[in-house]
């Protein structure tokens, strides 16, 4: 099962977590916001 994350904000931090995030996509299901 996978981990439910809400990322808020498309700077570079948020970018940044986002990418990590993506190499595991078994372990992460994210969603970036951006307003």
């Amino acid at each position: 099962m996978s981990r439910r994350i809400a990322i808020i904000g498309g700077g570079v931090s948020g970018l940044g977590a986002a990418w990590a995030l993506s190499r595991h996509p078994d372990r992460f299901d994210f969603r970036l916001y951006e307003a």
